[in-house]
């Protein structure tokens, strides 16, 4: 079976696969032997980086000496789910780079984001003609993807409308709103398109002015994607370089440099208001 992007329902599988090992005593090594597979497999289960088959989950549950009736059903679950349901399933891996699988992959099962953004409105807040706009400018998409690439940001977007969206704290800088992209309409467009994500939705937006001077995020954007049952990961990106990390250092660092942004930002009445009067500057100007 082929490596998949490590979603948090992976991670969370291969979590207790391998504490189960560890309760048992058994190595890696010991195990792949036990059920005829490659010590590699295992740890790429372990890691949530391959889609597992069920039978093979059934064979460790058995031989970590897991008798459980609701243990068992809850981790066999987790592996149905991932072999069934993965995002394959929702977007063409062929669009995608390996690191923007993974992050798709992350996206998917988020509970929560809280973000920071620099430079350009976060892709799960664009509207098609400001991240066309982007793509036409850059020098990295072919002309002959460009309509692929922005099928795929709003792909990525249908989480917002679930029945049980992830919520979304997102702190832009004051720069964001006022870099006109593609023309004073469309920029309007957008900048409306931000106001209205937060009515029917759990999106927060905070305004980081000008004026608030130096501040924690100067290094760039990043992204703390949150979820249930497993840490939470940080994206951090440079032009088309994607980083991962859930290391509990780095991760602690970010959350201090969010907490510390939303201190130097508006408030989200605020913020709305400011980025209302710039929408409706945008459209005088045309």
């Amino acid at each position: 079976m082929p490596e998949i992007s490590p979603s948090s329902r992976g991670r969370e599988l291969g979590e207790r696969l391998r504490i189960l090992r560890n309760k048992a005593g058994l190595t890696s090594e010991v195990v792949a032997k036990q059920i005829s597979v490659s010590e590699s497999k295992i740890s790429r289960l372990e890691n949530g980086l391959r889609s597992p088959r069920v039978m093979d989950v059934e064979n460790l549950l058995f031989l970590y000496g897991v008798d459980d009736e609701t243990e068992r059903a809850r981790i066999l679950d987790l592996a149905k789910d991932l072999t069934a349901n993965g995002w394959r399933s929702q977007l063409k891996a062929s669009w995608l780079s390996k690191e923007e699988q993974f992050l798709v992959g992350y996206e998917n099962d988020a509970t929560g984001f809280r973000c920071f953004a620099d430079l350009i409105v976060p892709p799960l807040l664009q509207t098609g003609a400001y991240a066309r706009a982007l793509l036409t400018d850059s020098v990295t998409v072919p002309l002959d993807k460009i309509e692929q690439e922005v099928a795929g940001v709003l792909a990525r977007q249908a989480i917002l409308s679930r029945a049980q969206p992830p919520t979304l704290s997102v702190v832009l800088t004051e720069l964001v709103l006022r870099t006109v992209v593609k023309s004073p309409a469309d920029m309007a467009a957008q900048l409306y398109h931000l106001v209205n994500s937060t009515v029917d939705a759990p999106v927060e937006l905070r305004v980081l002015p000008t004026v608030a001077g130096a501040h924690a995020g100067i290094d760039g954007r990043f992204t703390i994607m949150d979820f249930a049952g497993v840490g939470s990961v940080v994206h951090m990106s440079y032009g088309t370089s994607h980083g991962f990390t859930c290391d509990a250092g780095p991760l602690a660092m970010y959350e201090r440099m969010h907490a510390r942004l939303v201190e130097k930002s508006l408030d989200p009445d605020a913020s709305i208001d400011f980025i209302s009067k710039l929408a409706s500057g945008f459209n005088r100007g045309r």
